[in-house]
C-alpha cells in the first residue's frame, strides 16, 4: 500500500515538473515573440533613410577615413582603402555590401548592440542611454544623419568579388 502511495506521489511530481516546463516554455515563447515583434517594428522604421537626401558613397568613404573623428577603421579593416594601421578588433568590412542590406548596415551604425549585446562598437547616431561616452560626444551623435547615410552608401558599395 505504501509503495502505491509513493508511486502516486512520484507520478504527481513528474507531472508537476512537466507542467512547469511546458508553462515556462510557453511564457518564453510569448515573451520572445513580443520581443521579435518590437524588433521587427524597429527594423521597419530603420529601413527608411534618416534623411530626404540619398547617401553619397564618395562622401561616405571620406568620412570613414577621417582621422579627426571616430571612424570604422579604428576597429575594422577595409583592404581596398590604402590606410595604414587599420583595426583588427572587428570583422573586415571588405564585401560587407554583399553580406548586409542597407537596412542592416544602418541598424549596425545606429544600434550595434541589436546584433550583439556585448558589442563594444559605439552607436554613431544615438545620444541617449549610452555609457562611458567621451565628454566631447555627450549629447551629440558621432555622425550626422546625412553622414550616416553617406557611410551606409559607401559600405553598401563594398561588394564581394
Amino acid at each position: 500500500m505504501k509503495i502505491l502511495q509513493l508511486n502516486q506521489i512520484f507520478v504527481n511530481i513528474i507531472l508537476l515538473i512537466i507542467v512547469l516546463i511546458i508553462g515556462l516554455n510557453s511564457y518564453y515563447s510569448f515573451v520572445h515573440s513580443e520581443e521579435i515583434s518590437k524588433n521587427f517594428q524597429s527594423l521597419h522604421k530603420i529601413s527608411q533613410s534618416l534623411t530626404e537626401k540619398a547617401g553619397n558613397p564618395d562622401r561616405g568613404r571620406k568620412i570613414l577615413q577621417d582621422a579627426n573623428n571616430v571612424t570604422c577603421l579604428i576597429c575594422h579593416i577595409v583592404p581596398s582603402i590604402n590606410e595604414p594601421d587599420q583595426g583588427k578588433i572587428g570583422p573586415s568590412l571588405e564585401g560587407v555590401g554583399s553580406r548586409l542590406t542597407k537596412t542592416q548596415i544602418r541598424l549596425q551604425l545606429l544600434n550595434p548592440k541589436s546584433f550583439n549585446p556585448d558589442s563594444i562598437m559605439p552607436s554613431y547616431y544615438q545620444t541617449e542611454n549610452l555609457y562611458r561616452v567621451a565628454k566631447s560626444y555627450v549629447g551629440k551623435p558621432i555622425y550626422t544623419a546625412q553622414q550616416i547615410e553617406d557611410v551606409i552608401s559607401y559600405l553598401y558599395s563594398l561588394k564581394s568579388k
